[in-house]
């Protein structure tokens, strides 16, 4: 990590140093590096240039971790016969799992909540009815915590599935 004084006059250092460092993490849904670059030296002074290019260099970093946990968390799943299907993503900090038709969303979150999880039901957000599903957390977990918790969250979605919550 390079201070303040190192970082001054220097963003174009600190940006191309993330870049390389986690060139996965830059994905069609991002604000292509060149026009971050470029909206800095028009409109921020160089040591404040210099911070948001830092700050960039951290997001890299925090979504490359996302992208481990995410990829964790789905193969986690894919292991079971659990009946939730996680359409792809590119990124974020939730992903839904959706379940059969017909499936009360809301009922298989109540369940969560009793065992102490907080896992949203997918209706809870919707303004008209869609494919019910349920809303997962991740990135807040680092691996050895998601595979624990995992391992206490399927007992109660194996008996969710078996009683058609």
């Amino acid at each position: 990590r390079m201070n303040d004084e190192e970082l001054d006059g220097q963003p174009e250092r600190a940006f191309a140093a993330a870049l390389r460092q986690e060139p996965e993490t830059w994905t069609a849904s991002c604000l292509p590096p060149e026009s971050i670059i470029a909206l800095a030296e028009r409109t921020v002074p160089d040591v404040e240039a210099a911070r948001l290019m830092a700050h960039v260099a951290l997001c890299a970093r925090c979504r490359r971790e996302y992208a481990e946990r995410h990829a964790l968390f789905l193969e986690l799943f894919a292991r079971t016969d659990l009946p939730l299907t996680f359409e792809h993503t590119d990124g974020g900090m939730n992903v839904v799992g959706y379940l059969p038709e017909g499936s009360d969303d809301a009922a298989w979150s109540r369940r969560l909540q009793e065992a102490g999880f907080d896992v949203p039901a997918l209706s809870h957000y919707a303004i008209e009815p869609m494919r019910p599903g349920l809303v997962f957390g991740f990135t807040a977990f680092a691996a050895d915590q998601l595979r624990v918790e995992f391992k206490r969250i399927r007992p109660i979605l194996e008996r969710a599935a078996k009683e058609r919550a």
